[in-house]
């Protein structure tokens, strides 16, 4: 009995000692249950295993391509919790490796020794890209709108955030970039995403951008770094859409560079099989209206091989903003589509979605703003208060000079305040010898005479036809106190300056 109990503790203990050798040689992110990264110096990973590991469903793809160090492109695993995706691929400006957590410094770079790129010396003008990975391919998808999910952590944050030094990626979708912050033309980059720079004796202004899509891994100190990648910040999950041409070639490249110098790492995190034509897509996908007006939507349902689907009922949602819970539906025509109008009535930005047959769509954005102050003028007196007749007449030459009012209308929704308005355009025979005036405030639907008047002298000898008028320039302060300026208001409403004073 006592040979089988030292047989099996001896077994047990065989194993136990195998157990810890293992992990003895593992990586410490294998170890502790943490990022795993391949990148193409391993024969089994090649630019075009990289795509395949994107693509969903709805896609072909042909003609790949990579250009940058073998170890700035690879694949991941084990990014749940810590990127917010499992697995995927990675392009970087230094080594995928150092995505590796725990973060242990704030500094972690590798110079490759590669050059830039021209599209992303594009984003920052001004400055020269280093270090470039680029993963560019052809693709045909089956419907018009394409998206794929993503996260873009670096080392430059947060001690670089609002400096020079920022290294950029960028998605060139048909050479338009749509790494962008969702609802909006700003594209994604250190210092317009982050939580400021809260560094102490930072060099650069504290303000944060954007930080509802940023998230802090110790950008000023390692020790309070939660996230077990060696990333200093990273974005959340964010969703790259945008619009393609559906049953033809398109193309897109994937790019990620050093920015101002070849130091510190940044890298960008796609997730496997997010790259998708879906089969439900909703445009337009962003879009901006004053309140007040009217939004359109279209939601276009099409089958695996991009064909209509007919008589389908989509239900259309604003799931997010000052309209959330509006919602309304339409029946898909011929053409695969349905479609839903709505009225804004509050400022904010609107998240949409489409669902029907099953499928959900992408999401498209809605900014409404306050409707713009409207002012011009719409009338015209002479004036009385220097000469009874508010004109003079000169035989000698033919001249005929005029003391001037001019009633303003603001025909806008907000009211504006401080408002002078000066002549910067007339016909040719009229010489402006004082054009400016000055209308005081005029509240949302109302109007003003001005507060003095403007003089001209016109040459008799030189007529211009009836409907010749002048231009003006207008300034006026809103109720936030921003000052603005209208270039080229008409002398009614609805006229072309460029008529007038070519």
């Amino acid at each position: 009995m006592k040979d089988k109990k030292q047989r099996h503790f001896a077994a047990a203990l065989f194993v136990v000692m195998m157990i810890a050798s293992v992990l003895a040689v593992m990586p410490a992110a294998q170890a502790n249950l943490g990022l795993v990264t391949t990148d193409l110096n391993d024969p089994s990973v090649t630019p075009e295993s990289l795509v395949n590991t994107l693509m969903g469903g709805g896609i072909t793809v042909s003609n790949v391509t990579y250009t940058g160090a073998n170890r700035a492109a690879g694949v991941f695993s084990g990014g749940t919790g810590i990127i917010g995706f499992e697995s995927g691929i990675i392009l970087s400006s230094g080594d995928i490796a150092n995505v590796i957590g725990p973060n242990s410094h704030t500094a972690t770079t590798t110079d490759n020794g590669m050059p830039g790129d021209e599209d992303l010396n594009s984003l920052i003008p001004g400055y020269t890209t280093f270090d470039a990975a680029v993963l560019e391919f052809d693709f045909v998808p089956t419907s018009n709108v394409i998206q794929f999910r993503y996260v873009f952590g670096s080392e430059e944050y947060n001690e670089y955030v609002n400096s020079p030094y920022n290294n950029v990626f960028g998605f060139f979708v048909n050479g338009n970039n749509i790494a962008l912050i969702p609802g909006t033309t700003t594209p994604v980059s250190i210092s317009n995403v982050n939580n400021g720079n809260p560094c102490p004796a930072g060099d650069y202004p504290p303000n944060a951008n954007n930080p509802a899509f940023y998230i802090d891994n110790g950008g000023c100190d390692p020790a309070s770094a939660t996230l077990n990648t060696e990333l200093d910040g990273l974005t959340v999950v964010l969703t790259a859409t945008a619009n393609v041409n559906p049953g033809v070639t398109n193309h897109i490249k994937l790019a990620i560079a050093d920015a101002g110098d070849a130091i510190l790492d940044s890298d960008v995190f796609i997730e496997a099989a997010s790259f998708e034509a879906p089969k439900l897509t909703l445009t337009p996908l962003i879009d901006t209206n004053p309140i007040g007006t009217s939004h359109t939507l279209t939601a276009k349902l099409v089958d695996a091989t991009g064909n209509p689907i007919l008589g389908e009922t989509i239900t259309f949602t604003v799931t997010d903003g000052p309209h959330a819970g509006a919602t309304g539906t339409d029946v898909t025509d011929a053409n695969g589509e349905a479609t839903w109008s709505y009225t804004g009535t509050n400022e904010g930005k609107d998240t949409i979605v489409a669902t029907g047959a099953g499928k959900t769509s992408n999401e498209a954005y809605k900014t409404w703003e306050e409707a713009p102050i409207v002012l011009c003028p719409d009338e015209y007196r002479w004036n009385t208060s220097i000469n009874p007749k508010g004109y003079k007449w000169d035989p000698f030459p033919t001249l005929f000079r005029a003391w001037n009012d001019v009633h303003f209308v603001n025909n806008g929704t907000g009211d504006a305040y401080n408002v002078i308005a000066t002549i910067t355009c007339a016909p040719v025979n009229v010489n402006i010898i004082d054009g400016n005036v000055t209308l005081g405030d005029i509240p949302a639907g109302g109007s003003a005479w001005s507060k003095d008047f403007f003089e001209l002298e016109v040459d008799m000898t030189n007529p211009q036809g009836p409907d010749k008028g002048i231009c003006w320039r207008v300034e006026y302060d809103d109720a936030a106190g921003v000052h603005h300026v209208i270039e080229n208001v008409p002398k009614f409403c609805g006229e072309n300056c460029s008529d007038i004073c070519p």
